[in-house]
């Protein structure tokens, strides 16, 4: 029989053991009570603590997916809008195969979403002028925020 371990009051990663718990694995192993450095806590194996799968209650996950978030995206907004959404192609399943025009009611509506607001151009018998009114608004909204963007990366 393995010897017992006491690991109450060792640290690992951002948890410190409190107590044996009379949980078993379904691989036998002990479950540790934790608790965390943000105060949460979590039951861990053995087996997880000393292999460092486990090094918080999940809010180190977060911190560093939120980090990695604003890295990665802090570049593509600008005033509040996605860049990449601006250049985003059409979705498969459009009916028109136009970004920012759909048929409804046997016409042609377009629509232009900027800042988390669609705005309407309007409605159309023609898919041609809805194709075009879409245009029109891409070069009056999504150009002044892209020339702006590019202004901030050669600065």
């Amino acid at each position: 029989m393995p010897a017992r371990i006491n690991l109450i009051n060792k640290k690992f990663g951002r948890l410190l053991v409190v107590e044996k718990t009379d949980q078993i694995s379904k691989e036998g192993g002990i479950y540790w009570k934790c608790k965390c450095e943000c105060g949460k806590e979590i039951n861990v194996t053995t087996h997880d603590l000393k292999k460092a799968n486990t090094k918080s209650c999940g809010c180190l996950f977060q911190e560093r997916r939120l980090e990695a978030l604003k890295q990665c995206c802090a570049d593509s907004f600008q005033g509040g809008t996605r860049l990449y959404a601006l250049k985003q192609k059409v979705r498969v399943d459009s009916e028109t195969q136009v970004k920012g025009v759909r048929k409804k009611h046997g016409s042609y509506q377009a629509y232009i979403t900027l800042r988390k607001t669609r705005i309407n151009l309007g409605t159309f018998k023609n898919i041609n002028d809805a194709i075009i009114a879409r245009k029109i608004a891409e070069r009056n909204y999504f150009n002044p925020v892209l020339e702006e963007f590019e202004k901030q990366i050669i600065v």
